[in-house]
């Protein structure tokens, strides 16, 4: 989850969080974790996950939710979504408008940048790993 990366957006003294900290999923009322009385008052204001969506948006991550294990072709690397199943899923939803298709291919053109920059990590972490590892020496035949 790309939260478990994110950082406080200001300081909650009340709450003993400073600027920079690492979100906690204990420290969000979003969480099913967190460990907020009702009668307490969670550092909303300062927290990476508050967001509030506008509708367009909303209708494009939730579109991107649903098509991104149903709507790629997976084949060597990591593909965009497909044309006609971002269409067939606007359509069926009664979201196909210009600002909602555009949301959700900008969302994922970004989430998909981002998995194939990971990925070339990975695989080049890989390559560092087995060309500086030692290498097994061949046995010895017996005599």
């Amino acid at each position: 989850m790309v939260l478990e990366r994110a950082a406080y957006l200001g300081d909650s003294q009340q709450h003993g969080i400073q600027e920079g900290d690492r979100y906690q999923a204990v420290w969000c009322c979003k969480s099913a974790e967190n460990v907020w009385q009702e009668d307490e008052e969670p550092p909303c204001q300062v927290c990476p996950n508050n967001l509030t969506l506008s509708e367009r948006n909303l209708a494009a991550v939730q579109a991107f939710r649903d098509l991104d294990t149903t709507g790629r072709d997976l084949g060597f690397d990591i593909g965009f979504l497909r044309e006609e199943a971002i269409d067939c899923y606007l359509r069926r939803n009664q979201t196909n408008t210009p600002e909602v298709y555009s949301a959700l291919v900008t969302i994922d053109r970004e989430v998909t940048s981002h998995r194939k920059k990971e990925n070339e990590r990975k695989r080049d972490l890989q390559k560092k790993k087995s060309s500086t590892a030692r290498p097994t020496p061949k046995p010895r035949r017996k005599r």
